[in-house]
């Protein structure tokens, strides 16, 4: 067998092991912690201030855990990462107005906003584009998570431009052409949906 056919072979089961499997166990965490949680919720072992602090537990965790892999294991540490911001969008959700009310809307927009820079200055550190789209599609869900059914033009459109702002900046220094047309897609269904409803 030629030395190429063993490189391929090679690129292939790294590709399985370290890629597909790596993703693949943290969608199995993500959804086995949100099962958990709903097992919890629907026992009522925890009450809901305590559910959103284990979340934002695993979640901070995550972050750490991939930040000290980052390293050695550069795709583990990418998709605890990864997983990590996902939990993270999901505790501060059930801790807004919208689920438990246990925080404000203003303060679960900021919270938000705070994962999605989060997210945004891991995938550069990281040149990480998986990291960056998870940034972006929470950065673009945020408005519609956290919607109060009151239209706020103004604060809605700015909050877009500031986004496109920061995709446009670390697409541009990371040559991430993709994520431009994300972005770029992502603010014309925004806006579409604003024009739709209001």
């Amino acid at each position: 067998i030629a030395p190429s056919a063993f490189a391929k072979r090679g690129d292939l089961e790294a590709r399985i092991g370290g890629n597909w499997f790596n993703r693949i166990g943290i969608i199995a965490i993500f959804l086995g912690v949100t099962f958990f949680l709903k097992y919890v919720v629907d026992n009522e072992w925890i009450g809901p201030a305590g559910r959103v602090l284990i979340g934002a537990a695993v979640g901070l965790a995550f972050l750490v855990l991939g930040e000290r892999l980052r390293k050695n294991y550069p795709s583990y540490a990418f998709g605890l990462t990864g997983g990590g911001i996902a939990v993270l969008y999901a505790a501060i959700w059930f801790a807004s107005g919208n689920r438990y009310g246990l925080i404000a809307q203003p303060v679960a927009f900021a919270f938000m906003a705070v994962v999605t820079a989060t997210a945004t200055l891991l995938a550069a550190r990281y040149s990480a584009l998986p990291i960056a789209v998870l940034g972006l599609i929470g950065g673009f869900l945020t408005p519609i998570l956290l919607s109060t059914g009151v239209d706020n033009e103004a604060g809605l459109f700015t909050y877009i431009a500031v986004l496109d702002l920061g995709v446009l900046a670390l697409a541009y220094s990371k040559q991430w052409r993709s994520l431009n047309y994300l972005a770029f897609v992502s603010t014309v269904l925004m806006f579409v949906g604003w024009m739709d409803q209001w």
